[in-house]
């Protein structure tokens, strides 16, 4: 069960871990570790690194909680806190990305108060000569079936998307997609795994005295939650085919959706040419060596 032997977890809140190369990393590991190696990579520059650290094949444990945080330069990514015989693990993938959806669809259809069994792969296939890679899901020695996962029918599966799409219209597709997933996590699961381990609930609500001030702050709250990303791209869609037909929504961050939302409520015009650029960002691998340590500070 669990990694195996790791002896420091480096911080008080679990050892930090990513997948990258079909394997599970602690990257703040040092050579005096048993499971340190090295691996080489490309990135989308055709440059070739090295990524260091321990190496894991597969990690099981129960999930106790998950949250999402975004830094400002590397963007947003989803933290799942495992407990393993004691042991506890943190590990984070950055949304948007073929890891993180199946990881949160596997969430969605499992039980939560079972172990989870997490095997990360990537290889070329022998047949296609394309790479292939994702995460392999097991609970009581069965293989959790994501293809099980039902959006429902405003959601095309990536098999029927893929084949009228284009790059940027596919971009635009994935991050609606992650966005609805984080709120269905945000809904369904992290207010079980709440329940279910209070201990690992993070209480940041402030404590208000007044009855009037929390019915106030309730409120504001259902607000902020009624109103995601992924709803107001909804609504900016169909504001821009009613007043801008020639135009579609760019690929935006989600911090620049809210400055057009906002824009659109106020009938000012939108900048499609000036403010906000398309984005031509790959999937290729990411160079997760230097963006690392900014996603674990996030997670405490």
């Amino acid at each position: 069960m669990g990694l195996g032997s790791v002896k420091d977890s480096g911080s008080e809140n679990g050892t930090f871990l990513v997948i990258a190369g079909g394997f599970i990393w602690n990257k703040k590991a040092d050579k005096s570790d048993p499971n340190y190696t090295t691996q080489e990579w490309v990135n989308q520059d055709k440059e070739t690194k090295v990524r260091e650290g321990a190496q894991y094949a597969n990690l099981t444990g129960r999930i106790i909680s998950a949250w999402t945080k975004t830094h400002e330069q590397y963007g947003e990514a989803l933290y799942v806190k495992l407990d393993s015989d004691g042991e506890i693990y943190v590990l984070n993938i950055k949304t948007n990305s073929g890891n993180s959806q199946q990881m949160m669809k596997a969430m969605l259809l499992m039980d939560l108060d079972k172990d989870i069994f997490i095997n990360p792969y990537d290889f070329v296939d022998k047949t296609s000569k394309k790479r292939v890679q994702g995460i392999s899901f097991k609970q009581d020695g069965e293989k959790i079936d994501l293809k099980r996962y039902d959006a429902g029918a405003d959601w095309k599966t990536e098999k029927d998307f893929w084949l009228p799409s284009n790059k940027k219209r596919y971009m635009r597709w994935l991050e609606d997609f992650s966005d609805f997933l984080i709120s269905e996590i945000e809904e369904k699961i992290v207010s079980e795994l709440d329940i279910r381990n209070p201990k690992e609930k993070k209480d940041d609500v402030p404590k208000v005295a007044e009855k009037q001030e929390v019915v106030e702050l309730k409120k504001e709250e259902t607000a902020t939650e009624t109103l995601t990303p992924l709803k107001m791209k909804k609504a900016l869609k169909e504001y821009i085919k009613e007043n801008y037909p020639e135009n579609e929504l760019p690929t935006l961050t989600k911090e620049e959706v809210k400055v057009w939302y906002d824009l659109s409520q106020d009938m000012e015009e939108l900048p499609f040419e000036n403010e906000f650029a398309e984005s031509n960002e790959s999937e290729s691998e990411v160079d997760e060596d230097d963006i690392q340590a900014q996603l674990d500070a996030l997670a405490g």
